[in-house]
């Protein structure tokens, strides 16, 4: 239903004089397709050859083979529906047979002289985008340069025109800023299926582009866009970006607009440009968040909130003896000490894991999911009514049933009635807001919101305000070296960690008091009913006496 009704494309209609008397008409509207079905024309078999090749693909899965899946294409393909079988895919556009072999098996040729001979390596861009799924396809305008939401694999890499490898003997994944040398398109990517730029023949696609804002996001501050989101107006941003900024000493602690923190929920209705906030790697949640753009850097702190009463804080702890629960990851040394126990506890029990390259990550930001399962997950949160229905979480993402807990016991709302934003760092109001009503679910005593706690408590979200105000006075959050609380600022796997031992510790100190007044309670209910039984004993002794002497 997606689709235009007349395609742009089609074959030439023609009379019996040869006059062309109009055009076939190729769109996708009111069709359907069913992968399963026999393919016409297809070699050696009448079924779909697609059953077959799923179950290879599952014994080759069982029996632990790699799996490398060869495409050779002359148009975009879908590969969402392909990426979960396999470890790797390989794209050709009609390469000699030899050459893709020569990558799968690993085959090598001579290098520089004198050198020894090196593995054959995949090297290319492609000349098309990939689309994201058939959805996608259906929406494409045809005559509208790369209209189409591309492709996102598993690593996080947009199979946008311009995407490709160069090894260029071992040198690794080309960022998609420069190919041998020559400047390519700067990385696009769409936070909806949002053409862009051009504007198309039809008046459908003008409406539609006219509907598309772009935000430029400007990693160094110099006033050109490193990466560009195309949304919808009205909806808001996300803050994934392909490559992330990276400083050296320094982390990325959220977003400029201008000189102010700019807040993801926030709907885009014109073209804006964000700039990094950077603060020092030893900034924790009590320290500087950083407010700066382009290329200054915060002034390094000491985090307050995670400081001990001496006030003794190592900002980092190398040569930590590599035991216990953090042996396994090959970061565990980077680990602070302030935030070790916390890390060490919370792997222990199974609320934090390890990242896929075997580290813990410490100093690594935390997204909206990966803290929606610590929470779940720390407090043995359940299913507690209807789940909300996002559109960015699908059946087989790895955090869907910790989102549908979450949502059923109304801890989450997303950033938009139909957007969770799943991959969007989290920030510093909206840890407290979760933690704020997964605490809610536990039936604890919460202190009265205590209006403006912090300096900057006029910048935090109105449905974050009364949270931060009473995790403020349960010492669970405290605010930055100034005094302000940075309500937009990222956090970090370190910072999280303490806030969830935090509540956690919380939960447990009010348990005891609340078991022991529900075990008064019982006690004199038990005695009550004590009493009442043994009036009711005396009651029918009474009557055994009366029917006794009613009977003499």
């Amino acid at each position: 239903t997606g689709a235009r009704a007349v395609s742009v494309a089609g074959a030439p209609i023609r009379n019996s004089s040869g006059d062309v008397t109009g055009r076939t008409n190729n769109s996708y509207r009111g069709k359907t397709a069913n992968p399963f079905d026999p393919i016409p024309g297809f070699i050696g078999t009448s079924p779909s050859p697609l059953p077959a090749f799923l179950e290879d693909m599952e014994l080759a899965k069982a029996s632990g083979k790699k799996i490398v899946f060869a495409l050779t294409l002359t148009n975009p393909m879908v590969l969402e529906d392909i990426e979960p079988y396999v470890d790797a895919i390989l794209v050709d556009f009609e390469s000699q047979k030899s050459a893709v072999l020569d990558m799968i098996v690993g085959e090598t040729k001579n290098g520089a002289p004198g050198s020894d001979p090196v593995p054959v390596r995949p090297q290319g861009l492609l000349p098309m985008q990939m689309p994201k799924d058939m959805q996608t396809v259906e929406a494409q305008y045809e005559d509208v340069p790369r209209d189409m939401t591309s492709y996102i694999d598993s690593e996080g890499k947009i199979w946008d025109f311009g995407f490709g490898l160069s090894y260029n003997d071992g040198r690794g994944y080309n960022d998609g800023l420069s190919y041998d040398g020559q400047a390519l398109p700067i990385p696009v990517a769409y936070d909806d299926n949002v053409p862009i730029q051009t504007t198309p023949a039809n008046t459908d696609g003008a409406a539609a582009i006219a509907d598309r804002i772009k935000v430029n996001f400007d990693y160094d501050g110099d006033g050109t866009a490193d990466f560009i989101k195309i949304v919808k107006n009205g909806s808001p941003v996300t803050d994934v970006v392909d490559p992330v900024p990276t400083r050296n000493g320094s982390r990325l602690t959220g977003w400029n607009n201008g000189t102010e923190a700019y807040d993801f929920r926030t709907p885009v209705t014109a073209e804006l440009t964000l700039t990094p906030r950077w603060a020092s790697t030893g900034a924790g949640w009590g320290g500087t968040g950083g407010g700066s753009t382009g290329t200054t850097a915060t002034t390094p702190q000491a985090p307050q909130e995670d400081a001990a009463a001496d006030s003794a804080v190592s900002e980092d702890a190398p040569g930590q003896t590599a035991s216990g629960p953090l042996a396994q990851y090959s970061d565990q040394a980077s680990v602070s000490s302030w935030a070790r126990p916390f890390i060490e506890r919370l792997v222990s029990e199974g609320v934090l894991g390890g990242r896929t390259d075997g580290t813990i990550d410490p100093s690594g930001d935390v997204t909206r999911a990966e803290f929606t399962k610590m929470v779940t997950l720390a407090l043995k949160l359940t299913a507690a009514g209807d789940v909300s229905a996002f559109a960015d979480v699908s059946a087989g993402d790895w955090y869907k049933e910790f989102v549908d807990i979450a949502s059923s016991n109304n801890i989450i709302n997303g950033i938009s009635e139909a957007s969770f934003a799943p991959n969007n760092k989290i920030t510093r109001q909206d840890i407290c807001t979760i933690v704020y009503r997964a605490l809610a679910t536990r039936g604890v005593t919460m202190p009265a919101a205590s209006g403006e706690v912090f300096p900057d408590s006029a910048s935090i979200a109105d449905y974050a305000r009364d949270a931060v105000s009473m995790l403020k006075q349960l010492g669970i959050v405290s605010g930055r070296d100034s005094g302000a609380f940075d309500p937009l600022a990222f956090a970090t796997r370190e910072e999280t960690a303490k806030i969830v031992c935090g509540i956690q510790d919380f939960v447990a100190a009010q348990q005891p008091a609340a078991a022991a007044e529900a075990e008064g309670e019982a006690a004199s209910e038990g005695a009550a009913a004590e009493g009442e039984a043994a009036e009711g004993g005396d009651a029918a002794a009474d009557t055994a006496g009366d029917a006794a002497g009613a009977t003499k």
